[in-house]
């Protein structure tokens, strides 16, 4: 049997609004240790400083808190080349906030589980990596 968490009309709500540029959720609410699949936004700076914290080293070929810290890594590895390639912070952060709320909806097939932080790292690393192209590949190629 499959049971599938329903989330409060308030949340949808509020992820409208976030996707809409409406509200930012303030950054930091959760505890330093906590993995980086979550609704609060958090600035680039703050992410960085979260994963040095995180108890876990990155090992992508590691026990899964261990990819999640490698995964993490490397999602802020690729805002930082995107922050140069971008040309300034507030454009950053407005990517940084929608792609949050894109990979919501993939990161919900594994709520609950320990997939789930794989799952979101998963889809922010694929849509870094595919805009990173977009911005890098010359025309005609």
């Amino acid at each position: 049997m499959v049971v599938r968490r329903i989330n409060p009309l308030g949340t949808r709500l509020a992820l409208l609004a976030l996707a809409m540029g409406l509200v930012y959720p303030s950054a930091g609410a959760e505890s330093p240790g906590s993995t980086p699949a979550s609704e609060v936004r958090e600035s680039l700076s703050q992410s960085i400083q979260r994963r040095r914290e995180f108890p876990f080293p990155p090992r992508c070929d590691g026990n899964t808190q261990e990819m999640v810290a490698c995964l993490w890594q490397r999602r802020d590895r690729g805002d930082l080349r995107l922050r140069k390639l971008l040309g300034n912070e507030q454009e950053l952060e407005r990517w940084r906030a929608t792609r949050l709320v894109v990979c919501r909806g993939s990161a919900e097939r594994g709520a609950g589980g320990s997939i789930q932080p794989l799952l979101w790292l998963g889809c922010e690393n694929a849509l870094n990596a595919t805009l990173i192209e977009q911005i890098t590949t010359p025309l005609g190629r």
